[in-house]
């Protein structure tokens, strides 16, 4: 379910001389912070054991591991002017659509078509219409655009906090409209998650984490009618994905981080139906590689997928997509603010409409990590548990967030949190560890093969599985034991990483 936010304002000048007066009403409205990708989870799931080849083809359909998609798009806005009396009438009306997709490195508009013909000015298309007569007046944008997932790298470790911070920059770690950072409790919570770090991408992983773990992606009637402030979201943990950004960006610029917000759309998959909806997401400055993505609400951190289409930025997401603007005579009273979307109204603006669809698919991005997964026990008995183990390894020279989480079949639970958010520093390894059973109903002599992937959010994986049946030879171990042998050797492991130089 995807709304739109409005904001409004009504002035209302009474001209010398005359005896009725000309309303300038301006519509701030039709946000673009809204939406991003809120669905009921399925529930439907089979109860099949599949193969690991078959599970991971289907790992592998999905659009945010594409290398590059190119996009046609078309966003379009409505006007629509009654016209009751001769006494109504509209002078002028004027547009300013923010729906331009952004030129960069990540992104490239190949073919563009406005219409009716609007001025490009910046980010913005603007349209001005004189004495347009009463009827339906649409604003539309078609553009076939290229975009590449994006990860960016940031190599050397960067000191935090930061001591020097560039004067284009400083805006973006200041208090703003809906990014409440001067708030106690904001301040108090960046401050405990950044205490004793002083790596900067240490830090920012350690908020992203808390926000995509601690805030419900919800909508409600509290998170649709207006965008939330970063206080109201920590208090409620809850909110759309500006909800979850502002709080994000509000954390860090509390304890002196740069951050701003990015608005666009983003790709939604529901019942295997692909459309694009309003997004928003955040961009934190890091001193020797730029801005780097950071999606609190689609948990990619570090990165952002293909599916990502950039329209603008902003200091936070309660800057406006669109704004309208219009002189009309009537000799009634002013029209309700909140009827400016009513067809009763002389002036009404419908929500806008977006339509994209994928023309081509081009590559896979590389996987850069490596993932060693085994199993403690090779077979178990069907009432026993066992152990999935990963050693995660990257061997770059830069840092990678990533979820690693097990891919299984229906019918083998797994204990406890299945995704595992870390931060792999550069050249460093880790081991995790999963707690699984089966949950099939086994005939006696029956053998089954369960397999595992594990896989990373950013596409890479491997394969292990382990035998179950009520048989001799078939091991029985139950939950406490592996939870006190897991709880050992993860503590050994931190403390060996603890004192490697």
């Amino acid at each position: 379910m995807f709304t739109f936010k409005e904001r409004k304002e009504k002035k209302i000048w009474y001209i010398a001389g005359r005896s009725w007066p000309i309303h300038i009403l301006i519509l701030l409205g039709l946000m673009l912070n809204t939406g991003c990708g809120v669905t009921e989870p399925s529930t439907s799931r089979t109860l099949v054991i599949k193969s690991s080849e078959e599970m991971m083809e289907e790992y592998h359909g999905e659009l945010r591991i594409a290398e590059e998609l190119t996009l046609e798009t078309e966003i379009s806005s409505q006007v629509i002017i009654s016209q009751e009396t001769e006494n109504h009438f509209v002078e002028y009306l004027k547009a300013n659509l923010k729906i331009l997709p952004v030129t960069d490195s990540r992104q490239k508009i190949l073919d563009l078509e406005i219409m009716p013909p609007g001025r490009i000015a910046g980010r913005s298309i603007e349209f001005e219409l004189n004495a347009p007569p009463p009827g339906h007046h649409e604003f539309k944008l078609k553009a076939e655009t290229v975009l590449k997932h994006e990860f960016i790298q940031v190599g050397n470790k960067i000191a935090f906090p930061l001591q020097a911070i560039p004067a284009e920059q400083i805006k973006y770690t200041k208090p703003s409209s809906v990014v409440d950072s001067d708030d106690d409790e904001i301040r108090t919570l960046a401050s405990s998650l950044a205490q004793g770090e002083d790596d900067l991408y240490r830090v920012v992983f350690k908020v992203s984490k808390w926000v995509s773990e601690n805030v419900q992606l919800h909508i409600d009637i509290a998170t649709i009618s207006t965008s939330q402030k970063a206080s109201w979201v920590l208090e409620n943990r809850r909110g759309v994905c500006d909800e979850k950004t502002n709080l994000f960006i509000g954390l860090l610029r509390s304890i002196g981080i740069p951050a701003k917000s990015a608005i666009g759309l983003v790709s939604m998959d529901h019942e295997h139906t692909i459309s694009f909806k309003p997004h928003s997401w955040a961009e934190v400055y890091f001193p020797t590689a730029g801005w780097v993505p950071f999606d609190v609400a689609y948990n990619q951190l570090g990165f952002i997928d293909a599916t990502h289409i950039k329209l603008t930025e902003s200091v936070d997401t309660s800057d406006p997509l669109t704004s309208y603007e219009w002189k009309s005579v009537d000799i009634s009273d002013p029209p309700n603010p909140y009827d400016l979307k009513s067809d009763h109204a002389l002036v009404s603006i419908k929500d806008l409409q977006i339509r994209a669809n994928i023309k081509t698919r081009t590559g896979t991005i590389t996987p850069l990590l490596e993932i060693m997964p085994t199993v403690w026990f090779r077979r178990i008995d069907v009432e026993s548990y066992n152990v999935v183990e990963a050693t995660v390894v990257n061997p770059h020279k830069f840092y990678v967030i990533t979820d690693i989480s097990l891919q299984t079949p229906n019918d083998l639970g797994v204990t406890g949190r299945n995704a595992k958010k870390i931060l792999m520093e550069p050249d460093t390894r880790i081991t995790l560890y999963w707690i699984v059973k089966p949950t099939i109903d086994l005939k006696k002599r029956m053998i089954a093969v369960f397999p595992i992937n594990v896989i990373s959010s950013r596409n890479a994986s491997s394969s292990v599985k382990f035998s179950v049946a009520e048989a001799q030879g078939y091991s029985k171990h139950n939950l406490e034991n592996l939870e006190d042998e897991v709880k050992r050797k993860a503590g050994s492991e931190n403390a060996q990483r603890a004192h490697s130089p």
